[in-house]
């Protein structure tokens, strides 16, 4: 369950950043608060590169930017909600812009992959909750995001 890898200190409601790179350090700044240990500038690069291959927007108004990285000895997941919609859509021409409000930014330890597709496929499951998208928008602190997280998975 996603609920094993999110606590309510890893959500951030009210995203400043509109960008979207500026929105991976932003995120990125909230892994490191909890795992101090993470390389900023390894970890950066490793989101910006994976998310400039292809967009990692899954669906109108959710991404799930994603990157592995050597500095980290444990899977790491945050999340994002902005009230403005940044950006996801494709370096290449892809003629459709994602625009997203909420961002799961994950960090994957090497050579873990059950890990990497269990978190993948535990975030297409909750995305999948009736309201879901509008009920985390909505909210109004990181612990409803999380109330929301928890029923959504029962």
């Amino acid at each position: 369950m996603l609920s094993d890898y999110i606590t309510s200190d890893k959500i951030k409601i009210n995203l400043e950043s509109c960008e979207r790179d500026e929105c991976l350090a932003e995120l990125l700044e909230v892994m490191i608060q909890q795992r101090p240990e993470i390389n900023r500038k390894e970890a950066l690069q490793a989101l910006i590169d994976r998310e400039d291959k292809k967009s990692t927007a899954i669906c109108p108004g959710i991404a799930v930017p994603h990157a592995i990285c050597r500095s980290i000895k444990k899977s790491c997941l945050v999340i994002g909600v902005s009230k403005n919609k940044i950006d996801f859509g494709s370096t290449q021409s892809d003629p459709e812009v994602m625009n997203v409000k909420i961002i799961f930014e994950i960090l994957f330890e090497e050579n873990d992959a059950e890990t990497h597709l269990k978190m993948l496929k535990d975030i297409v499951q909750l995305i999948q909750s009736p309201n879901f998208e509008k009920n985390v928008i909505e909210a109004q602190s990181a612990a409803q995001v999380f109330d929301i997280i928890i029923k959504s998975e029962i």
